[in-house]
């Protein structure tokens, strides 16, 4: 092979390497991820659930009314049962808006289900079947009650209206026997009287009427082992780049973000996570929110137990739900999943950081008696309570926290230490200034109202 020729094949040779580069370059796409460091690869799941609307926004109470009288259900989890059956019928002919001056009043017995805070009207279609005649779209209406009145004046039907305590505007539709027959159904729970325990009436701030029940309740006290849920995968889905997280005893931050986990009631886990992403707030509508909210906990199978939604502040973009059990919600801090939304992202997200695992019969049948509303409003009105009546905003039966010292058997006759169980125990509470606080009616007691 000659000169002329070894420079010819060099110069080959180096018209190739330089093509390889160019292309190389060409495809080179700064701020790609390895697989291994991608944000869609890492484990962001806490091991719970999806939840739908329809799932987290229920009814916190069920009243029966028979003319004078009033009623709910004696076991919780029954009201839980009836309401899955309403979400089957179907709600049609919806009328106009109209405007009610007295308070509501119907000749027949009717059912009563009040919501812990203003819905959208919008919204009823996720929490009922509605007839694919009905639009809400630009409705600008709000409810916290629905009415469901039996009514055979023509046909079997249920009448359904809408309404609020916060105004004076109401709206009604009507739902028929079809594959199912509702005005049967309802009338069966409201004529059984073995299955209702009698209410009393009890207005509280701004004339709303809210109701207690006439004797003490029966609600056993619940034992629970827990398990914890793991830091990491919420490390991985609030920090955009978790190599970049320090932490010291439970507090880890990036240098904006920060999450901090406390140890509460001898060590359950409860975390805080603040997200300075933006001083411009940006303001959805109600239903967008509540869209928002739910999806935002999907996103990480963040539904680990029973959550139901308690409470709504459209002026802050801020949504609480409240861990359930047995119905009754857990109205202690430890039992608070709070979120604060911006532009589809949350900038404060509090929650507990465990799960109800195996509930133990520790306390079956053992309980005393929940005190009566009756015993409940004298106490409230008495010398040894710090509020009064006007100043209560709601007033319901909830879970607090107990804090146990000792060890504990469970079913397989191990010990549990007491940062591995939790003790619940029935109370009376009373939302004052939106915060609830517990009523201890034994004045010995201290942190009551």
């Amino acid at each position: 092979m000659n000169l002329e020729s070894i420079k010819t094949f060099i110069l080959i040779v180096l018209v190739c390497i330089s093509l390889i580069f160019t292309m190389r370059i060409w495809n080179f796409s700064p701020g790609t991820f390895e697989a291994e460091d991608a944000p869609s690869s890492r484990q962001t799941s806490i091991g719970g659930q999806k939840f739908t609307v329809k799932d987290v926004i229920m009814p916190n109470q069920m009243i029966f009314h028979k003319y004078d009288n009033h009623y709910q259900l004696a076991v919780k989890d029954s009201e839980l049962i009836l309401y899955k059956e309403m979400q089957q019928w179907v709600i049609q002919q919806f009328g106009a808006i109209s405007i009610q001056e007295d308070r509501l009043h119907f000749d027949e017995p009717f059912l009563e289900l009040t919501f812990p805070t203003e819905l959208p009207i919008e919204i009823v279609s996720k929490l009922f079947r509605v007839s694919d005649n009905e639009d809400f779209a630009g409705l600008e209406f709000q409810f916290d009650r629905m009415y469901f009145v039996p009514n055979d004046d023509a046909e079997p039907l249920v009448k359904v209206t809408f309404a609020s305590s916060k105004h004076n505007q109401t709206l009604s539709g009507s739902i028929y026997v079809q594959e199912t027959n509702p005005y049967r159904d309802l009338l069966t729970y409201i004529e059984n009287d073995e299955a209702l325990v009698e209410l009393m009436p009890v207005e509280i701030k701004d004339g709303k009427i809210t109701y207690l029940p006439s004797e003490e309740l029966k609600i056993d006290s619940q034992y629970f082992v827990l398990n914890d849920i793991a830091d990491m995968p919420l490390i991985n889905m609030l920090f955009q780049d978790p190599a970049a997280v320090t932490s010291s005893s439970g507090y880890f931050t990036d240098g904006a973000r920060k999450l901090e986990i406390h140890n509460l009631y001898n060590g359950k886990k409860y975390m805080e996570y603040v997200n300075p992403i933006s001083n411009n707030s940006m303001t959805v509508s109600t239903n967008e929110l509540i869209n928002q909210s739910i999806n935002y906990i999907n996103n990480h199978d963040g539904w680990t137990d029973n959550f139901a939604m308690l409470n709504l502040d459209k002026s802050d973009m801020s949504i609480d739900f409240q861990l359930l059990v047995n119905g009754y919600p857990i109205l202690d801090g430890l039992g608070n999943l709070h979120l604060t939304m911006n532009n589809k992202d949350a900038i404060e997200y509090n929650r507990p950081l465990i799960n109800l695992n195996t509930p133990l019969d520790l306390y079956e049948g053992e309980t005393d008696g929940l005190a009566s509303g009756n015993v409940l409003i004298t106490y409230i009105n008495s010398d040894h309570s710090t509020i009064s009546m006007n100043q209560i905003e709601d007033i319901r039966v909830g879970y607090r926290v107990i804090d146990v010292d000792e060890e504990v058997e469970n079913n397989e006759g191990s010990l549990l230490q007491p940062r591995e169980g939790l003790l619940l125990e029935p109370s009376w509470y009373v939302k004052v200034n939106g915060a609830w606080r517990v009523v201890n009616i034994d004045t010995s007691e201290q942190g009551g109202v």
